[in-house]
């Protein structure tokens, strides 16, 4: 009788405090988008970067330049391809419906991932639940909501590259094509592809991009493929330093920040001196910064694709480090980019049984994201936990590939500290 009671209580007591969570998390989601409605007020910037979209979408289809404006911000800047996806929703009329739609698309798919990794673990609804509330209650999905992204497109690619590489190459070969017409950053996915022999799926993917580009060239015209090229390239050498852009460049060049000279005025003189000498080092080479960490994201890849292939281990850890690394990397990150941590942090939680520390740790990081948006440090601890997500997981591939090693090394740590 003792024992059915303390069931009932720890049971109640869990979702007491699972219950308490949510209410925080949905909270303080929603003070973050209430917050971008105050600077983008609705209905007037509602799906604002589909307007741009449709600009690049008319000049296509008039045979000009759909890059003709470069501009981060309010240019187009996605490949060709990605027309395709966006020209459906272009035509529909009146706006509010497109507006629904896009919407009703967007948290559609979503929805359709949760369900699918909890299938895919072999999860009831019941049992993950809470999943569907993390994802349709995060703030940078309902950023993209508000102004009209198609990140959620392209992490469905991602999805269902992940969901069917076992079973059908040509679905995942598809989704991966989807994911790397609508962001290239996905190409990064080739090596996981490669290192889990998962040659079909490559192969299916080039024949499904191949096939999507010539579509391209008959709507559009060659001239936009041709042009990307060189729109990427000069992409790749842009670097936003402002609040709202979350590279960890921008992160760390706060040296002329009025909340970091604040912060410098309350520590001790010779502190002060040597955080502000830093800074202003991190500050001034912030290309140099944001360089040297995508050579460090690569260097964590690489590590994990090698011992993921000479350990025979399993696809998750990989899936995850690439995934957080696609979204980290890149010299251009807004903050509805971080839609792409939920579905490695889904594979996490689903791949390691549910294990409690895996779901805490889980679901500090998505909270994170939802405080770390308007309170200083404006998204460093968002990066922090990535990496200390990252080396997390390289670390128990590293246990695995040598158990006896590390097992022999952590034992005397133990008893050196009892």
């Amino acid at each position: 009788m003792n024992s059915v009671r303390s069931v009932i209580e720890s049971n109640s007591a869990r979702k007491a405090v699972i219950a308490f969570y949510l209410f925080i998390y949905l909270t303080m989601g929603l003070y973050t988008e209430l917050n971008l409605m105050e600077l983008f007020p609705i209905p007037e910037h509602l799906l604002q970067d589909q307007r741009y979209y449709d600009r690049a979408l008319h000049a296509a289809l008039d045979h000009k330049d759909p890059y003709a404006v470069r501009k981060i911000g309010i240019g187009y800047l996605y490949p060709p391809q990605a027309l395709i996806i966006i020209e459906p929703f272009s035509h529909l009329q009146p706006f509010f419906v497109r507006v629904a739609i896009y919407s009703v698309v967007n948290i559609a798919l979503l929805g359709f991932m949760v369900y699918g990794v909890a299938k895919y673990y072999r999860y009831s609804i019941e049992t993950v639940w809470y999943w569907f509330v993390l994802c349709f209650g995060f703030a940078p999905f309902l950023e993209l909501l508000h102004i009209g992204q198609i990140n959620v497109i392209t992490m469905f690619g991602i999805f269902a590259m992940f969901f069917w590489e076992e079973t059908s190459p040509i679905r995942s070969g598809a989704g991966w094509s989807l994911a790397v017409i609508t962001k290239v950053s996905p190409l990064l996915f080739l090596g996981y592809l490669a290192v889990n022999k998962r040659f079909k799926v490559i192969l299916a993917g080039i024949v499904v991009t191949i096939c999507l580009s010539l579509f391209s060239v008959l709507r559009y015209g060659i001239s936009p493929l041709l042009t990307y090229p060189n729109v990427f390239a000069g992409l790749l050498g842009q670097f936003l330093l402002t609040k709202n852009s979350q590279t960890l460049a921008a992160k760390l060049a706060v040296a002329n920040y009025p909340e970091f000279q604040q912060f410098l005025a309350k520590l001790p003189e010779a502190l002060s001196q040597v955080v502000g000498s830093i800074v202003t080092v991190l500050t001034g080479q912030y290309q140099i910064v944001q360089r040297t960490y995508i050579v460090y994201i690569l260097a964590v890849l690489l590590i994990s694709s090698v011992l993921t292939l000479r350990g025979r281990q399993s696809k998750e850890p990989l899936f995850i480090l690439t995934a957080l690394g696609m979204m980290l990397a890149p010299n251009i990150l807004w903050y509805h980019h971080y839609v792409f941590m939920l579905l490695p942090l889904l594979v996490w939680m689903g791949s390691s049984g549910l294990n409690p520390s895996v779901v805490i740790w889980c679901c500090i990081g998505l909270l994170l994201v939802q405080i770390d948006r308007r309170f200083p440090p404006y998204g460093l601890l968002i990066h922090l936990f990535n990496n200390i997500s990252m080396w997390i997981i390289l670390y128990g591939q590293i246990r695995q590939f040598y158990p006896k090693k590390a097992d022999s090394e952590l034992v005397p740590a133990l008893k050196a500290q009892s």
